[in-house]
């Protein structure tokens, strides 16, 4: 019984949200949303710390790219001022999505770019924000940047050697003295060297010996 209600109870505020994102009304709240996000990032670049006060909740917490966490406004607006001074560049954000989890709670997510940057390159994240309404007035109350997961590329296999044979199969040249050993292919993949003659796995940093 107690799961049944549970999952009605889920559904109910799944269902809600819904509403709540394809209502019309909703329109004028996502435009504040996206005002006030905006004027996060200018009451920084202005470095003026009562506007950015007045943006925050009591109780807001960021949670900064380089890890760090900051509870509170003071700790948010020093911490968000002092950032902005010592991290040169243009910031900016754009907002690809708006929730509305209730009426007056809603999540936005979005693409946070600093460029410009005099100490070091470019920088590119994502963010999201935690939005209550206060007194008619949207305020932020967490905020979320992080670097995105980016998948790179499967790295090729590097063959060398000899398939099926030793790279000096000719005995005319080959040398007992100079190559005491048969040197098949070896395929560099992912973190290992796997010969092929031996059936070993080698560790990648494992210094390879050619007989001399």
């Amino acid at each position: 019984m107690r799961i049944v209600f549970i999952f009605l109870l889920l559904s109910g505020a799944y269902l809600s949200a819904i509403t709540h994102a394809q209502n019309p009304a909703y329109a004028d709240h996502e435009s504040a949303i996206r005002y006030l996000i905006n004027q996060f990032l200018e009451t920084r670049a202005a470095n003026d710390e009562t506007a950015l006060r007045a943006l925050l909740t009591r109780d807001i917490d960021q949670l900064t790219t380089s890890g760090n966490l900051r509870s509170g406004r003071e700790d948010v607006v020093n911490g968000s001022l002092a950032s902005s001074r010592n991290n040169t560049g243009t910031r900016s954000i754009t907002v690809t999505d708006i929730r509305f989890i209730t009426p007056e709670v809603a999540i936005a997510n979005g693409s946070y770019d600093i460029i410009d940057r005099t100490d070091g390159p470019d920088s590119h994240y994502l963010t999201s924000y935690i939005l209550v309404l206060e007194n008619s007035s949207w305020k932020i109350s967490a905020i979320r940047n992080m670097e995105p997961n980016i998948k790179k590329p499967a790295k090729q296999a590097l063959v060398y050697g000899a398939p099926g044979r030793s790279r000096t199969s000719n005995r005319s040249v080959r040398s007992r003295v100079l190559y005491p050993v048969e040197l098949r292919v070896r395929v560099l993949k992912k973190s290992f060297l796997l010969s092929l003659s031996s059936s070993r796995v080698l560790p990648l940093d494992t210094p390879l010996s050619y007989g001399r």
